[in-house]
């Protein structure tokens, strides 16, 4: 799954900024969860709401394009290495 400085690379891509606050607390089960994170706030009702009470309507948008990106991520692994690899080349 990518690091947060990768979601938030996206969505200063696509938003015109990073909505760092919103990854963090998406990602923050992984704090006592692991990888297994994902059985928390990664469902697209707690993602939209948990981005829309922290950046408003393009907080929601970058939620869901958290999860989304996890999702691709998870099922492929190229994909996975060439957003870090392109991130990378950005930061």
């Amino acid at each position: 799954m990518p690091e947060r400085r990768i979601h938030s690379w996206i969505t200063r891509l696509l938003l015109g900024r990073g909505y760092d606050e919103v990854h963090r607390t998406l990602d923050y089960p992984s704090l006592f969860l692991g990888p297994r994170h994902r059985r928390l706030f990664h469902d697209s009702m707690d993602a939209v709401m948990i981005g829309y009470l922290i950046g408003g309507l393009d907080g929601a948008v970058a939620a869901m394009l958290h999860i989304l990106i996890d999702e691709i991520c998870s099922s492929d692994e190229e994909f996975d290495r060439l957003l870090r690899f392109l991130a990378s080349k950005r930061d």
